[in-house]
């Protein structure tokens, strides 16, 4: 009897996840590729929208359905790009005037909001089996679980930037992390490096006593994919005053853990309260699962351990062995599709590198590391190497092309040599031009016999700032 209740109960709390995507951003960090007619969600990586790889990760693992919050401007197109999924996806559109971050978005939603959710950014590029990462979130019962993965450094040579300034650095993200397993971690503390006094991490003595071999990693990178129990969206939505997920929410939630509550210490039995809920106390949003509850009480665990049982606790999972990154500036841009187009890539499931509507001359060569889309033309004695050619383009005899991104419509006359760049839609280079490392901006076209390195061609002419 016992184990009929137990199996029953077992089964009852299974998780549900629900998935949601951000799809709103204007790609601040590559504002050259997204500015224009490409929002970031389809600026192309391997011939695919970004959004591609975030939803196709999703449907592998097994979501039947998500939500994707976008721009209303795009909305229509968003639906068209996701009709070659079989998931059910219900696409929100917000305002391009609203500025909403990831907090009012996910408040915007609320009401679609019924388990456990995993939020995702549509920059994400991963070959995570995941698994692993809603598995860390079960197991510990996690308020709050993050992926992690080793950071990546820049490209030596990025597109369009002549020299980073010097002593210009990134600030460092200090990450507190005390191991449960292997790849599984207490995520103890997440601190950046602008809010630290006097170069000290303020880390009080009652925690290094109760994690003595916690880590401080700083070669992490987080890559915006979160699970949420159900209960922080409600938080969310009554507690606006942190308006940034990654920046304030989480720092915030993650020092909650070890804060202590009022909520259960003056019940009136074991395990009662008569505490009124206060809506600005996070406390008062973590759920109360009579489920839950119940197994303790068939088990001999002591009391405190079931008032943990209804506590915050936040993990995070470290996938080290695979591909995880996020595809949100120039140099990652450049990175994933070099990735991606790699012979031994599984992700695009490619039978053919040459698209079958397309014509290569028998003459030229097209590298095994190389894609090129529909209906391009590739003329004779032309060698592409490590290189991304999109759809409609034309490329002359004697070109050569390395480690280049070519997007559709462009045009490349005879005998052109190009290294390193990246050229948006419908440009045009003439015969016999030579350019390194440049980026050349939608319907630019460029005369014959032009010589440039590390230049940036856009409208602006001035490239953003690279962070």
């Amino acid at each position: 009897m016992l184990l009929f209740h137990l199996e029953k109960v077992i089964g009852t709390i299974k998780m549900e996840l629900q998935a949601v995507v951000m799809a709103g951003g204007r790609g601040s960090h590559m504002l050259d590729l997204t500015q224009g007619l490409r929002p970031k969600p389809f600026v192309l990586v391997g011939n695919k929208p970004l959004i591609w790889y975030t939803i196709n990760m999703l449907e592998g693992a097994g979501f039947s359905e998500a939500i994707i919050i976008t721009l209303n401007c795009v909305k229509t197109h968003m639906e068209l790009v996701l009709k070659e999924f079989n998931m059910i996806t219900k696409v929100i559109g917000i305002s391009e005037e609203s500025d909403l971050d990831t907090v009012d978005s996910l408040c915007l939603i609320k009401d679609l909001i019924k388990s456990d959710v995993v939020v995702l950014s549509c920059d994400l590029i991963t070959d995570l089996p995941f698994h692993r990462l809603a598995d860390v979130h079960r197991l510990h019962d996690s308020s709050v679980t993050m992926l992690l993965c080793p950071a990546k450094a820049d490209i030596e040579n990025i597109p369009g930037v002549k020299q980073k300034k010097k002593g210009q650095q990134k600030q460092r993200e200090f990450i507190g992390l005390c191991p449960t397993e292997r790849l599984n971690q207490r995520v103890l503390f997440l601190l950046n490096e602008a809010d630290l006094e006097d170069d000290l991490l303020p880390v009080n003595q009652s925690l290094m006593r109760e994690f003595p071999k916690f880590q401080v990693r700083t070669d992490l990178h987080d890559t915006h994919v979160y699970l949420f129990k159900k209960w922080m969206i409600n938080y969310l939505t009554h507690n606006k005053m942190r308006s940034s997920l990654r920046s304030e929410v989480l720092p915030y939630v993650v020092q909650k853990q070890f804060a202590k509550s009022n909520r259960f210490q003056n019940g009136t039995g074991e395990g009662e309260t008569n505490i009124k809920m206060d809506v600005n106390d996070i406390f008062s949003y973590v759920d109360e699962d009579s489920e839950k509850d119940f197994i303790y009480d068939l088990t001999l665990a002591p009391h405190e351990r079931k008032v943990n049982s209804k506590s915050i606790t936040c993990y995070a999972y470290i996938y080290e062995e695979g591909l995880c990154m996020n595809a949100n500036n120039i140099s990652l841009y450049m990175e994933a599709n070099r990735v991606v187009s790699k012979p031994d890539s599984t992700f695009l499931n490619i039978q053919t590198r040459v698209h079958p509507s397309s014509r290569v001359d028998e003459k030229s060569q097209v590298g095994a590391d190389c894609l090129v889309g529909e209906r391009t033309e590739i003329a004779e004695r032309t060698s592409v190497k490590r290189t991304i050619v999109g759809r409609n383009c034309t490329i002359g005899s004697g070109v050569r092309l390395s480690n280049c991104v070519i997007m559709d419509r462009v045009h490349i006359d005879n005998g052109s040599n190009l290294n390193g760049c990246i050229l948006c839609d419908d440009v045009v280079i003439g015969e016999k031009c030579d350019l390194k490392d440049c980026f050349v901006g939608d319907q630019k076209k460029l005369t014959a016999m032009t010589r440039l390195s590390k230049e940036s061609l856009v409208e602006s002419q001035a490239m953003m700032e690279f962070e």
